[in-house]
């Protein structure tokens, strides 16, 4: 049996990882495409692995889907049937790149097909 979430120590590590990876690069980074013509910065990818560093230290038995893991682990952590957070380092990373202030960073809790925790944080707001 896994711990109990606690919903505010969540909130932090998401805060703590816009105040290191999100806030300081906002507007001033370049962009790369991916496979699927979406786009992609360091940005995404720091704050991606900072933030399962983060979540599997405090909750080891619930994997992360993130939206920067290829294809192929997307697949294999849906299939599992187990318990994982659902990420979006960047949820508008275009409006991020272009320094358009309308992104934020999206997290869920993804138990048995059904989500039981949501976070989703607008570090400009």
């Amino acid at each position: 049996m896994r711990q109990e979430i606690n919903l505010a120590d969540i909130i932090n590590i998401i805060k703590e990882a816009a105040q290191k990876y999100l806030l300081p690069n906002f507007a001033r980074v370049k962009a790369r495409y991916k496979d699927d013509s979406s786009i992609v910065t360091l940005a995404d990818l720091e704050t991606q692995k900072f933030i399962k560093n983060k979540l599997t230290q405090k909750y080891p038995e619930i994997t992360l889907l993130g939206e920067e893991m290829s294809k192929s682990e997307q697949i294999s952590i849906l299939n599992s049937q187990t318990s994982f957070w659902c990420l979006d380092p960047i949820d508008g990373t275009s409006n991020f790149a272009a320094g358009l202030p309308f992104f934020s960073i999206s997290l869920a809790l993804i138990e048995q097909g059904t989500v039981t925790a949501t976070v989703i944080y607008d570090p400009i707001t």
